[in-house]
């Protein structure tokens, strides 16, 4: 038996209790680790060489990953907030926590509670209700709503679970998820969605126009497009932008395009700019909304009208 693959099916890291039930021998343990394909972690605990740093952190704490953290490193979509993230509950009596030199903010942040989904003392990441738990208790609404939004755009956790969990959460997690749209493909999208919404301006995600989706719509015409760098960073990509804003406009539509740092550096900026084509009309038909069969398409396939 390949130790190593009894490892990584569980994740990278494991503790040797759960080897031994998986029918791995102590021997062949310590033979893995002497030719270095395991390295010990701590007392009980072994890792592949390639197990993510994160996980390894969190052993060596004595804590689960969690909240953003948890989120990173399940790759929903997420804003950093320069901390490492675990928890634990609250009957764990010491954890192997950075030291924090006076006055200094502490490098990890630990949630102690009680999981609402439950854990054993061997649990590396908690389960992700409990991660978006800790993530809407932790974060700002707008970020917390982004990475809920991921999870279910990944088809990570059904909206019917969440909905049913926030009536026995509620607080702050229940705020989330009621704001929380899988539609969104990314934060990208879910950020402009809620500060608009702010300012009583509902944006739709992920609109069919014709055979082709856009990233929001506000109104009847006023197309919101959001270019990350994964899908919109090559000339090809570029250039196929352009094309799409162009054959938008040629059919009577409105199309703000922004990039990231429009969203996550100057988003005053952009927003005047949304707000301000809102005051113009730009989000709606000029006309008789009967002379315009392709709105009315858009609208059936939003949902609804979408109107501010």
């Amino acid at each position: 038996m390949d130790v190593r693959v009894v490892v990584r099916s569980m994740g990278g890291i494991a503790h040797r209790a759960d080897l031994h039930a998986a029918g791995v021998t102590r021997h062949a343990i310590q033979a893995s680790l002497r030719r270095g394909e395991l390295t010990p972690v701590r007392r009980d605990w072994v890792a592949v060489r390639e197990c993510a740093p994160a996980l390894r952190r969190a052993v060596e704490i004595g804590a689960r990953l969690s909240c953003v953290s948890a989120a990173e490193h399940l790759e929903l979509w997420t804003i950093a907030d320069g901390r490492f993230h675990v928890a634990a509950s609250p009957t764990v009596s010491r954890l192997r926590l950075t030291p924090t030199p006076p006055g200094a903010r502490p490098a990890e942040t630990v949630h102690w509670a009680k999981p609402r989904v439950q854990v054993t003392a061997r649990t590396v990441v908690d389960p992700l209700e409990n991660v978006l738990i800790a993530v809407a208790r932790c974060q700002p609404h707008e970020n917390a709503v982004a990475i809920i939004d991921s999870a279910l755009n990944k088809k990570l956790v059904a909206r019917s679970q969440l909905a049913r969990l926030a009536v026995t959460v509620g607080g702050r997690f229940a705020e989330a998820v009621s704001a929380s749209d899988a539609r969104a493909d990314s934060g990208l999208e879910t950020l402009p969605r809620i500060r608009l919404a702010r300012r009583g301006v509902q944006m739709v995600p992920q609109v069919a126009i014709d055979g082709h989706r856009v990233d929001g719509l506000v109104g009847e015409r006023l197309v919101l497009q959001f270019d990350g760098d994964r899908f919109h960073s090559t000339k090809h990509d570029r250039q196929r932008d352009r094309r799409e804003d162009a054959r938008l406009v040629l059919q009577g539509f409105t199309v703000l395009r922004y990039g990231s740092p429009d969203v996550m550096e100057t988003w005053e900026a952009t927003e005047e700019q949304i707000l301000s084509a809102v005051a113009q009309g730009l989000h709606l038909w000029s006309g008789p909304s009967a002379l315009h069969p392709v709105s009315q398409e858009i609208i059936r396939r939003a949902g609804g009208p979408g109107l501010i």
